[in-house]
Protein backbone atom coordinates (compact mmCIF):
# COMPACT_ATOMS: atom_id res chain seq x y z
CA UNK A 1 0.00 0.00 0.00
CA UNK A 2 1.27 3.38 -0.67
CA UNK A 3 1.50 5.54 2.30
CA UNK A 4 2.39 8.54 0.59
CA UNK A 5 -1.34 10.00 0.31
CA UNK A 6 -2.46 8.71 3.50
CA UNK A 7 -3.22 11.37 5.96
CA UNK A 8 -1.29 10.88 9.66
CA UNK A 9 -4.17 11.19 11.56
CA UNK A 10 -5.77 8.62 9.29
CA UNK A 11 -2.48 6.22 9.71
CA UNK A 12 -2.26 7.18 13.74
CA UNK A 13 -5.91 6.18 14.26
CA UNK A 14 -5.27 2.80 12.35
CA UNK A 15 -2.28 1.89 14.67
CA UNK A 16 -3.94 2.94 17.94
CA UNK A 17 -7.05 0.58 16.80
CA UNK A 18 -4.86 -2.43 15.89
CA UNK A 19 -3.03 -1.56 19.62
CA UNK A 20 -5.67 -1.18 21.86
CA UNK A 21 -7.55 -3.58 24.34
CA UNK A 22 -10.86 -5.56 24.02
CA UNK A 23 -11.95 -3.55 26.61
CA UNK A 24 -10.45 -0.02 25.25
CA UNK A 25 -12.32 -1.38 21.80
CA UNK A 26 -15.58 -2.29 23.30
CA UNK A 27 -15.66 1.29 25.46
CA UNK A 28 -14.97 2.81 21.41
CA UNK A 29 -17.32 0.97 19.60
CA UNK A 30 -19.78 1.70 22.56
CA UNK A 31 -19.35 5.47 21.79
CA UNK A 32 -19.47 4.74 18.37
CA UNK A 33 -22.95 3.51 18.53
CA UNK A 34 -24.12 6.33 20.57
CA UNK A 35 -22.89 9.06 18.98
CA UNK A 36 -24.23 7.27 15.48
CA UNK A 37 -27.49 7.27 17.34
CA UNK A 38 -27.77 10.86 18.29
CA UNK A 39 -26.69 11.20 14.71
CA UNK A 40 -29.46 9.33 13.46
CA UNK A 41 -31.60 10.89 15.86
CA UNK A 42 -31.39 14.72 14.93
CA UNK A 43 -31.28 14.10 10.96
CA UNK A 44 -34.02 15.38 9.04
CA UNK A 45 -36.18 13.48 7.22
CA UNK A 46 -34.76 14.63 3.96
CA UNK A 47 -31.43 13.44 5.17
CA UNK A 48 -32.27 10.16 6.54
CA UNK A 49 -33.81 9.39 2.63
CA UNK A 50 -30.61 10.66 0.92
CA UNK A 51 -28.68 8.40 3.88
CA UNK A 52 -31.19 5.23 3.06
CA UNK A 53 -30.65 5.97 -0.87
CA UNK A 54 -27.19 5.86 -0.34
CA UNK A 55 -26.94 2.58 1.70
CA UNK A 56 -29.17 0.93 -0.73
CA UNK A 57 -27.59 1.96 -3.77
CA UNK A 58 -24.18 0.62 -1.68
CA UNK A 59 -26.01 -2.55 -1.07
CA UNK A 60 -27.23 -3.29 -4.54
CA UNK A 61 -23.77 -2.60 -5.94
CA UNK A 62 -22.06 -5.09 -3.33
CA UNK A 63 -24.85 -7.40 -4.81
CA UNK A 64 -23.99 -6.97 -7.91
CA UNK A 65 -20.29 -7.91 -7.90
CA UNK A 66 -20.49 -10.58 -5.47
CA UNK A 67 -19.47 -13.84 -6.26
CA UNK A 68 -21.18 -17.20 -5.51
CA UNK A 69 -18.90 -18.05 -2.88
CA UNK A 70 -19.23 -14.91 -1.01
CA UNK A 71 -23.15 -15.51 -1.84
CA UNK A 72 -22.96 -19.34 -0.22
CA UNK A 73 -20.79 -17.80 2.67
CA UNK A 74 -23.19 -14.97 3.53
CA UNK A 75 -26.22 -17.22 3.04
CA UNK A 76 -24.80 -19.68 5.51
CA UNK A 77 -24.23 -16.80 7.92
CA UNK A 78 -28.06 -16.03 7.55
CA UNK A 79 -28.87 -19.38 8.09
CA UNK A 80 -26.41 -19.84 11.40
CA UNK A 81 -28.32 -16.60 13.12
CA UNK A 82 -31.41 -18.18 11.81
CA UNK A 83 -30.71 -21.62 13.58
CA UNK A 84 -29.55 -19.90 16.65
CA UNK A 85 -32.22 -17.53 17.03
CA UNK A 86 -35.02 -20.67 16.49
CA UNK A 87 -32.96 -22.53 19.02
CA UNK A 88 -32.88 -19.95 21.72
CA UNK A 89 -36.72 -19.46 21.22
CA UNK A 90 -37.01 -22.87 21.88
CA UNK A 91 -35.05 -22.76 24.83
CA UNK A 92 -36.88 -20.20 26.11
CA UNK A 93 -40.21 -22.19 26.04
CA UNK A 94 -38.82 -25.19 27.94
CA UNK A 95 -37.56 -23.14 30.33
CA UNK A 96 -40.85 -21.23 30.71
CA UNK A 97 -42.48 -24.72 30.65
CA UNK A 98 -40.47 -26.09 33.30
CA UNK A 99 -41.91 -22.93 35.35
CA UNK A 100 -44.69 -23.83 34.80
CA UNK A 101 -44.32 -27.51 35.87
CA UNK A 102 -42.12 -26.73 39.28
CA UNK A 103 -44.81 -23.91 40.41
CA UNK A 104 -47.56 -26.47 39.39
CA UNK A 105 -45.66 -29.51 41.39
CA UNK A 106 -45.31 -27.08 44.80
CA UNK A 107 -48.66 -25.67 44.76
CA UNK A 108 -49.90 -29.52 44.40
CA UNK A 109 -47.56 -30.68 47.24
CA UNK A 110 -48.87 -27.74 49.52
CA UNK A 111 -52.35 -26.91 48.45
CA UNK A 112 -53.11 -24.87 51.63
CA UNK A 113 -50.45 -22.22 51.30
CA UNK A 114 -50.07 -21.70 47.80
CA UNK A 115 -46.93 -20.87 46.08
CA UNK A 116 -46.56 -17.44 44.40
CA UNK A 117 -44.60 -16.65 41.76
CA UNK A 118 -41.92 -14.04 42.81
CA UNK A 119 -42.98 -10.46 41.78
CA UNK A 120 -46.51 -11.64 42.11
CA UNK A 121 -48.83 -10.19 44.02
CA UNK A 122 -51.34 -12.38 46.33
CA UNK A 123 -54.74 -11.47 44.68
CA UNK A 124 -56.84 -13.96 47.12
CA UNK A 125 -57.79 -16.20 43.83
CA UNK A 126 -56.46 -19.41 42.91
CA UNK A 127 -53.10 -19.36 40.28
CA UNK A 128 -53.36 -22.31 39.24
CA UNK A 129 -54.55 -21.69 35.91
CA UNK A 130 -52.61 -18.61 35.44
CA UNK A 131 -49.51 -19.37 33.19
CA UNK A 132 -45.87 -17.51 32.46
CA UNK A 133 -46.22 -16.06 29.02
CA UNK A 134 -43.92 -17.38 26.39
CA UNK A 135 -41.46 -14.51 25.24
CA UNK A 136 -41.50 -13.82 21.94
CA UNK A 137 -38.31 -13.17 19.43
CA UNK A 138 -37.04 -9.30 19.72
CA UNK A 139 -38.08 -6.86 17.13
CA UNK A 140 -34.16 -7.40 16.01
CA UNK A 141 -34.67 -11.35 15.67
CA UNK A 142 -37.67 -10.82 13.46
CA UNK A 143 -35.98 -8.31 11.39
CA UNK A 144 -33.28 -10.71 10.95
CA UNK A 145 -35.56 -13.18 10.23
CA UNK A 146 -37.66 -11.12 7.72
CA UNK A 147 -34.28 -9.94 5.72
CA UNK A 148 -32.89 -13.45 5.14
CA UNK A 149 -36.63 -15.04 4.12
CA UNK A 150 -35.95 -11.98 1.30
CA UNK A 151 -32.67 -12.57 0.40
CA UNK A 152 -33.43 -15.99 -0.14
CA UNK A 153 -36.50 -15.59 -1.95
CA UNK A 154 -34.96 -12.89 -4.24
CA UNK A 155 -32.03 -15.37 -4.72
CA UNK A 156 -34.54 -17.92 -5.78
CA UNK A 157 -36.27 -15.25 -7.83
CA UNK A 158 -33.47 -14.37 -9.94
CA UNK A 159 -32.08 -18.15 -10.18
CA UNK A 160 -28.36 -19.09 -10.31
CA UNK A 161 -25.76 -16.71 -11.48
Amino acid sequence: MNNKFINRDTLRKRKARENETPSQRETRLAKQRESRQQKRANESVKEREARLARDNGRKRAKLAVETDEQWEKHLNSYRERRTYLMNLAQNQDTINQNLNSQRDNLQHSHPQHPQQIPGQAHSGTDTHDSTIPVDDLSEFERNLLKKFRNKVLKREQYGPR
